[in-house]
């Protein structure tokens, strides 16, 4: 079998290149279209694959003014009409349901329904996340949405660096209770909430690491002058590199995840997939993965959630070496080869059909 994902990443997320490989030792070859391809008849013709496997779908519209948008959604949607109709099974991973931006909401809208329409299948990473697509399209998809949990980044990243060692690299002192806030900095992840409560903690034992790359300029601003004016702030802007992951990881006691809205996060599977403790909201997209032995759940309705449960992991500083190891064991059970497995299943459903 031949599948070809869409768009393609080689380097920004290893998500793909995991699934690619699990499918690989199931004997499915995985291509991939990378880069802007609009227009997908003439990329699919190339390659003949049996499964078109579509991924975050903004990539396919994305543009500097809303007019500009407008024609690669029309070539976009007509391509993958055309191939429909040519035969090629169509596979939708729902990583997120909306933009996470909206700049473009109606344009955002009308991808998400025309893709959700042309799907043979539509895979997402939990049950929660299922009943939130159903209830969000207009139309009844609840046959064809398959749930197949995100796979663990264990062994994907080093992990061979100490607490010790990776304090020492990013200067923080042994005794200090770390919060880390990893990875693409966004809006929604709320990361100005995490430091307003952070200063409302005022801990003299607190410290707070925010690592990653921002592409909101106010943001970056707003985080810097932070972490300018207060030592207990440490801000390392830019992308990280791989094998600098364990860095940020192995000095963190808790990993945090303030976000405001979430569908799917990788990010939570990477800090369990290193044995960290974690915090965030008592979402079930999150209570699936995350629960209260390995993590400090908070209500995000309450206006101090996040503080009390900020001020419940300080208190339990001693506790979070176990948490983490819980959360590790739970991740295990997530591997790649059960995902390619439930992946592959999802295939051969849409090719009987």
């Amino acid at each position: 079998m031949k599948t070809c994902f869409i768009p393609k990443f080689t380097s920004i997320n290893p998500y793909q290149g995991k699934l690619a490989e699990g499918l690989e030792n199931l004997g499915v070859k995985s291509d991939g279209i990378e880069n802007k391809k609009s227009y997908l008849p003439r990329e699919i013709r190339q390659r003949e694959p049996k499964v078109l496997h579509i991924h975050w779908l903004h990539e396919f519209y994305s543009a500097d003014s809303v007019v500009n948008t407008i024609k690669p959604l029309i070539k976009f949607i007509l391509g993958l009409l055309v191939v429909k109709l040519k035969g090629v099974k169509i596979v939708w991973t729902a990583h997120n349901i909306r933009h996470h931006e909206l700049e473009y909401p109606l344009i955002d809208r009308i991808c998400t329904l025309s893709v959700a329409a042309f799907s043979n299948a539509i895979i997402v990473h939990s049950e929660a996340a299922k009943k939130e697509l159903i209830k969000d399209l207009p139309f009844d998809v609840s046959k064809k949405v398959h749930v197949i949990a995100h796979a663990n980044y264990i062994g994907q990243y080093k992990n061979t660096i100490s607490l010790v060692e990776s304090r020492k690299q990013l200067k923080i002192p042994e005794s200090k209770i770390v919060f880390l806030f990893f990875g693409l900095i966004r809006p929604y992840k709320g990361v100005v909430e995490l430091i307003q409560a952070f200063e409302e903690l005022n801990h003299p034992n607190a410290h707070l690491v925010i690592a990653g790359k921002s592409k909101d300029h106010e943001l970056t601003e707003f985080i810097q002058a932070k972490a300018d004016s207060n030592p207990a702030i440490q801000f390392i802007p830019g992308f990280i590199e791989d094998d600098d992951v364990q860095m940020y990881m192995n000095a963190a006691d808790v990993v945090t995840f303030p976000y405001k809205n979430i569908l799917t996060s990788g990010a939570v599977m990477l800090a369990i997939s290193f044995g960290r403790a974690c915090l965030a909201p008592q979402k079930d997209c999150i209570t699936e993965v995350l629960d209260h032995q390995g993590a400090f759940l908070y209500d995000p309705n309450l206006k101090d959630g996040l503080l009390a449960a900020m001020q419940e992991a300080i208190r339990k500083k001693d506790l979070t070496l176990g948490m983490g190891e819980y959360n590790y064991q739970k991740a295990k059970s997530w591997d790649w080869d059960y995902v390619a497995r439930k992946t592959l299943a999802v295939y051969k459903t849409c090719l009987e059909s």
